[in-house]
């Protein structure tokens, strides 16, 4: 099947303002930045949160695995 979760992603309606967003006010650990994406280090685990700029619904968080 699936060996972990590799990242949980969330899309967002404006990447600069949510960046800003989760490294001040959840004081997450940025740990890449494309310019499209950000990826962010949640306490010691090992499951990052990347957020990137899209179209926000009620499904728009996604859990993506590793297998």
């Amino acid at each position: 099947m699936f060996s972990k979760i590799d990242t949980i992603h969330i899309s967002v309606s404006q990447l600069d303002q949510a960046r800003m967003w989760y490294k001040e006010m959840l004081e997450l650990e940025e740990i890449f930045h494309s310019g499209h994406y950000v990826v962010f280090k949640v306490g010691a685990g090992e499951t990052p949160i990347t957020i990137q700029e899209g179209e926000v619904l009620a499904s728009s968080t996604k859990t993506i695995l590793f297998s």
